[in-house]
């Protein structure tokens, strides 16, 4: 098998398949995944503004309640 990436041979413990893409090397993967700045399957350079937003605003929310800061720092509704 070939790497998707840069075509040479993979094979052993460097080798890794990647559903949807095929055989890669692992160095080629990451290197991959950071151009096309891709986490956890969302192409985050593909979100628009709004999107790219919220999705900040979950993620630090979603920091906060795990560092338990989220209680202290809670907005009261009434």
């Amino acid at each position: 098998m070939k790497c998707e990436r840069c075509s040479k041979p993979v094979f052993g413990n460097d080798g890794i398949t990647v559903l949807g893409i095929g055989a890669a090397h692992v160095a080629c993967f990451e290197l991959e995944k950071n151009i096309r700045r891709v986490f956890a399957g969302i192409n985050i350079s593909q979100l628009d503004e709004h999107k790219l937003n919220e999705l900040h605003d979950m993620v630090l929310a979603e920091k906060n309640h795990r560092s338990g800061d989220f209680e202290e720092n809670a907005i009261e509704l009434f």
